[in-house]
């Protein structure tokens, strides 16, 4: 998962939301921070500052609410409170070649994202005869089949308008394989996917909200973990004991960490401390 670290507490969170008695410390954030449409981020990007991927601590504030991290994403699949989310998986396709120009690649992918929703996402393309993937942001997109991504605008500091140098090095051929990686789009963790973070509750589907990356967590649970032992992940993003085949947890070797602090679960929210960010 990528990361853009931030280096100081300049989001606020429950307790700067009304403190201790008026709303509960955890899930550390609230309304209007968890399910936010396009247009409340981009008011709230303006005010304090979010922007997609930024990851930051909490501390300062209140002590108990120390060492907590978080990190703002899109959710892709509507999430609960409680759920481990996965980073989501590049969507797919190959080239075409015909009506594709320097700086518009056509494609085989049947965007569901809206126009322009994958803009500052990444296209990238392996070209025949490359051995190094290209990668690219996207500037603007298509939807629906057939989809259209600008890789490149025009350069309005050099004469005739050219375009910017952000056309692909090695023009792909048709057919090449390509796809569109979202770094910062999640969905709901499996026991076969790299958790990433914990949902702080409700969020529609297309929304954005903020994630709880490392720190003291509320995790949705089932019965059965012992406490202090490393637990995995199951279906539908519920924590789960660890599978006895301990290299299946391929969580485990990559920097990410859930340890139960209790050990009810089923129907109920445990704590735990979590680490995804491997620091």
């Amino acid at each position: 998962m990528m990361f853009a670290k931030k280096n100081i507490n300049f989001t606020p969170g429950q307790w700067a939301q009304g403190g201790s008695g008026v709303a509960p410390l955890y899930p550390w954030y609230g309304a209007p921070y968890i399910d936010m449409t396009t247009a409340s981020l981009q008011s709230l990007a303006q005010g304090v500052g979010l922007a997609l991927g930024d990851i930051w601590w909490n501390n300062g504030v209140a002590a108990a609410c120390e060492g907590n991290a978080f990190m703002l994403v899109k959710a892709n699949a509507a999430l609960t409170v409680g759920q481990i989310v996965a980073m989501d998986a590049p969507q797919t396709g190959t080239y075409t070649t015909a009506s594709s120009t320097a700086a518009v690649s056509i494609t085989n992918i049947t965007e569901a994202q809206g126009v322009n929703g994958d803009v500052d996402n990444w296209l990238y393309v392996i070209a025949t005869g490359q051995a190094v993937p290209q990668i690219r942001r996207i500037k603007a997109n298509t939807n629906g089949a057939a989809a259209r991504f600008t890789i490149a605008l025009p350069d309005y500091l050099r004469p005739g308008l050219p375009n910017d140098l952000d056309t692909w090095t090695t023009t792909p051929t048709n057919a090449d394989p390509l796809g569109v990686i979202r770094p910062f789009q999640v969905k709901v963790c499996t026991a076969a996917l790299q958790p990433i973070g914990v949902a702080l509750g409700s969020v529609t589907s297309g929304n954005y909200t903020i994630i709880q990356v490392a720190g003291l967590a509320g995790v949705s649970a089932i019965t059965g973990l012992t406490t202090m032992v490393p637990a995995g992940v199951g279906a539908a993003g519920v924590v789960a004991p660890q599978p006895a085949n301990y290299a299946t947890a391929i969580y485990n070797n990559a920097g990410a960490s859930i340890i139960p602090l209790h050990t009810t679960g089923g129907s109920l929210m445990i704590p735990a401390m979590v680490n995804f960010i491997g620091s």
